[in-house]
């Protein structure tokens, strides 16, 4: 999968916002391939001209690299809402019969926050569950390496047992 394929399934995911873009999630993306390197522990690479990925991302690694976009994203709106919370101290105004609510940014932000941490648990379950099936083992011991066996009498039971050592 291309980062702009990624790019634009994300956007569509977000049910198409005016900000951001498809052009700003891909550049992201772009500049996150070196954090999802770092973060299950493999060797893409960037093209500067075009942009392209290499070698091409699987469906695990964009899965990964999505979720990571959406705790950066859920992150920014809560430092945007949070920002601006003490500018709205008035929250609901009437007169005349007629109301203005506004809404409670410090409850929006629960809200943002809510969701963040929701992701960043899916973040952690995908890497956990990717790292789990891509490990390799450093050394396999076993039986198939040794060839050295002891015969062992325990005295007490008179019996006879073969260890492998």
């Amino acid at each position: 999968m291309t980062l702009l394929e990624l790019s634009t399934q994300t956007s569509q995911d977000l049910e198409n916002p005016d900000y951001p873009t498809v052009g700003v999630i891909n550049y992201w993306y772009r500049h996150a391939v070196f954090s999802l390197n770092n973060l299950i522990n493999t060797g893409y690479t960037i093209n500067p001209t075009d942009g392209s990925i290499s070698p091409e991302l699987g469906d695990q690694e964009s899965a990964i690299l999505k979720k990571m976009y959406f705790v950066y994203y859920y992150d920014t709106k809560i430092r945007a809402n949070l920002g601006a919370a003490s500018v709205d101290s008035v929250l609901e105004v009437a007169e005349n019969g007629a109301v203005v609510r506004m809404t409670n940014k410090n409850e929006i932000s629960k809200s943002y926050i809510q969701m963040k941490k929701h992701e960043q648990e899916e973040l952690n379950n995908l890497v956990t569950f990717y790292r789990g099936n891509n490990a390799v083992p450093q050394a396999v011991a076993g039986t198939d390496d040794i060839d050295t066996w002891y015969d062992g009498i325990n005295s007490n039971t008179n019996t006879r047992t073969i260890y492998l050592l």
